[in-house]
């Protein structure tokens, strides 16, 4: 399955696995995939934190 996703501002594509079934970008991680004619789509937002450690 090959397909375009719509980026958010200030996102890009790093990398595509599985002819765009599971893609990984500087903001995402998003599983797109049918099967018998069934869309299953996931996306997790990835988030940046800091531990300040003393």
């Amino acid at each position: 399955m090959s397909s375009t996703i719509a980026l958010l501002h200030g996102e890009s594509v790093v990398t595509n696995l599985d002819n765009g079934v599971l893609t990984l970008t500087t903001k995402r991680v998003r599983y797109n995939s049918v099967v018998w004619g069934r869309s299953y789509l996931i996306s997790i937002t990835l988030c940046k934190f800091f531990i300040d450690i003393d």
